[in-house]
């Protein structure tokens, strides 16, 4: 199996889970998005987050990347996940609710602030 390149093995584990086609995966790009990651948030704990969020999130979209011929190395370094201001800046991304209903609140439009 480690003749087979990234699509193929991509393919093997969305079709049978296999592990050991993810295990290589991660094994063969693990260095580069740790890299980019230490890059970008400047902490290695933090680093170790974003490697493991990425992976996650390969995993979960392992089955259309394998249709869809990506190059797999330079997906790695663009995936965004829902935190990556957690990732990038450490701090929890802001609360809007109001984002997801039709029609955001007065004061949303208003700069947030509530007027009075």
């Amino acid at each position: 199996m480690a003749d087979l390149d990234d699509i193929p093995l991509l393919r093997r584990f969305a079709e049978t889970r296999d592990q050991d086609s993810f295990t290589q995966l991660v094994s063969r790009h693990i260095n580069l998005v740790y890299s980019a990651a230490l890059r970008q948030v400047r902490d290695p704990h933090m680093a170790e987050d974003v490697c493991q969020t990425v992976f996650i999130i390969l995993a979960r979209k392992a089955a259309a990347l394998a249709r869809s011929q990506t190059i797999l190395s330079a997906w790695l370094l663009l995936v965004r996940g829902p935190n990556r201001r957690v990732l990038r800046l450490g701090t929890p991304p802001v609360s809007r609710p109001w984002m997801h209903s039709k029609s955001p609140p007065a004061a949303a439009i208003t700069n947030n602030k509530p007027r009075n």
